[in-house]
């Protein structure tokens, strides 16, 4: 390698990251993405590779068997471990194809790094990205450390739930941030030596000038936009005279926010969505509030004050998010009852009974009530949540079906897509099966609040009926199965945005439906995640790629898409709860189903093809 030449160790078809060379310099690791098991989705029929990652080895020289330096027949270990580095020959020709994979599962696996005689890793376990699949949404499954002996060809957990680990610069230990604190391990593959201590961080002090962290986190954020931003042009800005112009304020900025609010300016002259800028995170929590999923109402009636329920949001039970907390097991809440006491504490006549819920929530909780029928006082113990916004969000989906499914008859399904993240990409699916199955389908996604799933709704979506399964008895199946069989009308509004106008934008191109609504947002210049962090904390989100659409070009950016039917929600219509734009997608959908027939499976009464055997000629 005298003459510094570049070399692939890897031919480019796969994800490969994290290379690092054995401590005795023979072998090179690294992590790769390259096993396809197919794993069934237990809801519809797709098969997916959630799992596709292990680490990988491959031997430097063509003379040296990595599977064969485990050890002898006698069991003694090849490779000395006090061998010390030295000049290493590398035999190019070959290298690819002596890429062997380590003798440990497929998983979830990062920060690879090479220890004295091995490697460590860390190795997470397969979660959702809601967390609604653990056994509490509050539950965040950390990864273990894993130690790989090279030598024995078998691995050792050194930790467990760490959030990042590190490699002493001898190999001999590793340090572990959990979260209790910082831990200094001896490596499992070592001998003798203190095994394992907590390191004290208490005693580091940072002093820090807030105004020098602000020039060079304005200078490294003016760097960072003009090496990363989507367009090597800078829209046409003079971005260092930009820089400049804005400069001359530090001096005169006194808080984070401010600094915060400078950035913002500066990033504004680009005229570009998804510039955010997030202030630092300053340590301190408070405790949430608590919630009961409800709303209510304060009555006088004379002298006398009281505090009532108006309206228990029932939640849904499929959504672990969305658990109401009156509508629990043991909780016989009704619309009406009085809240006389919140542990042990009366509910004040003037400011009602959310202070009492201040820090309760996730924890149980007495209430005192009286029913509103009887008058009768009872108890109850209740858990109040941290957010209900998952409580409204479902009664107003709740509310809008059940809209849809009276004026069209049960004829038109009606699904919303919130978000296109792993929320509302959950909560697209939860009712795709009955919803689809009807004659005509609203898909709603106003209010959405973008994503990178787009193209998964699409392609969902684009499933049309082309054949069906009869079988001797039950209802025939749809193929591809879970597929639409009728004509789709859209809406979407202002608030649609990101993932939402790149949806819109190809729900046109492709002439899927109707959008009924009012233009969308307008900002399809996406950031790379994660942020970039500055030297004060704040961190920077840097637009980095910008869409462009085979229909609609670039101008989707600061525009939008323009509905095919504009229906303006009007301030009327608000004080009513009246969804304009959702009636006249109805109107559309039913007008579409009475003027073309949706597709049906055959009638049970249609002959089959006949196997009889046909009548032969007489001889």
């Amino acid at each position: 390698m005298s003459d510094l030449k570049i070399v692939d160790v890897t031919d480019g078809r796969f994800e490969d990251t994290e290379p690092t060379f054995t401590r005795d310099g023979r072998f090179i690791a690294f992590l790769s993405k390259r096993s396809f098991e197919p794993i069934r989705d237990q809801h519809f029929v797709n098969l997916s590779f959630p799992i596709a990652c292990r680490p990988y080895i491959a031997a430097l020289s063509s003379t040296l068997s990595w599977r064969d330096s485990f050890a002898d027949v006698a069991g003694r270990p090849r490779i000395a471990k006090d061998e010390q580095p030295h000049e290493v020959e590398v035999d190019i020709e070959g290298l690819q194809d002596r890429v062997l994979s380590l003798p440990v599962e497929d998983g979830l696996y990062s920060s690879l790094q090479a220890v004295d005689g091995g490697l460590v890793w860390l190795k997470g376990s397969l979660q959702g990205t809601i967390g609604a699949g653990a056994a509490s949404t509050v539950h965040n499954s950390l990864p273990d450390v894993h130690v790989f002996d090279l030598h024995r060809g078998e691995y050792h957990q050194g930790a467990t739930e760490a959030r990042w680990c590190w490699a002493s610069a001898d190999g001999s230990r590793l340090i572990v941030r959990r979260s209790g604190g910082v831990s200094s391990l001896l490596s499992p593959l070592r001998k003798g030596g203190e095994a394992s201590f907590e390191i004290d961080l208490s005693p580091i002090r940072v002093l820090s000038d807030p105004v020098s962290e602000w020039r060079l986190g304005y200078a490294e954020a003016g760097r960072v936009y003009e090496e990363d931003f989507w367009d090597v042009t800078m829209g046409g800005v003079d971005w260092h005279e930009t820089l400049s112009l804005y400069r001359g304020l530090i001096d005169r900025i006194s808080t984070p926010n401010e600094f915060v609010d400078l950035l913002l300016e500066v990033a504004g002259e680009l005229g570009t969505s998804h510039a955010y800028v997030n202030p630092p995170y300053n340590g301190r929590s408070s405790e949430p509030m608590g919630k009961l999923g409800a709303d209510f109402v304060r009555v006088v009636s004379g002298p006398s004050v009281a505090w009532k329920i108006a309206k228990i949001f029932r939640g849904e039970p499929a959504d672990p998010m969305a658990i109401s907390p009156l509508m629990s097991s043991g909780a016989q809440v009704s619309v009406g009852d009085e809240i006389l006491e919140i542990g042990g504490v009366a509910v004040d006549p003037a400011i009602g009974p959310l202070p009492l819920l201040s820090g309760s929530a996730n924890s149980t909780v007495e209430i005192t009530m009286a029913s509103g029928h009887t008058g009768d006082l009872y108890r109850v113990i209740v858990r109040p949540i941290a957010d209900e916004q998952y409580l409204r969000y479902h009664e107003w989906v709740r509310v809008r079906r059940a809209l849809v499914h009276r004026l069209s008859g049960g004829r038109v399904g009606y699904v919303h897509i919130p978000d296109l993240m792993g929320y509302g990409y959950a909560h697209f699916h939860r009712d795709l099966r009955t919803e689809f199955a009807l004659d005509g389908l609203i898909v709603d996604f106003r209010n959405n609040r973008g994503g990178s799933a787009s193209q998964l709704v699409v392609e969902r979506l684009a499933k049309r009926v082309l054949a069906w399964g009869v079988g001797r008895v039950g209802a025939a199946t749809r193929y591809p199965a879970d597929s639409r069989r009728g004509f789709i009308v859209f809406c979407a509004d202002e608030n649609a945005g990101s993932g939402g106008d790149v949806l819109a934008a190809v729900v046109k191109s492709l002439k899927m439906g109707p959008i009924v609504g009012t233009r969308t947002w307008g900002g399809t210049v996406l950031y790379r995640d994660p942020p970039h962090g500055l030297v004060d904390g704040t961190h920077i989100y840097v637009p980095h790629i910008g869409m462009w659409f085979d229909s609609a070009g670039w101008s989707v950016e600061n525009h939008g898409v323009e509905p095919d039917i504009e229906v303006l929600i009007s301030p009327e219509d608000w004080a009513v709860g009246r969804d304009s734009q959702l009636l006249r997608a109805v109107d559309l959908a039913m007008d579409s189903i009475n003027s073309s027939i949706p597709l049906l499976p055959p009638q049970r009464d249609v002959s089959r093809p006949s196997k009889r055997r046909p009548t032969l000629p007489p001889q």
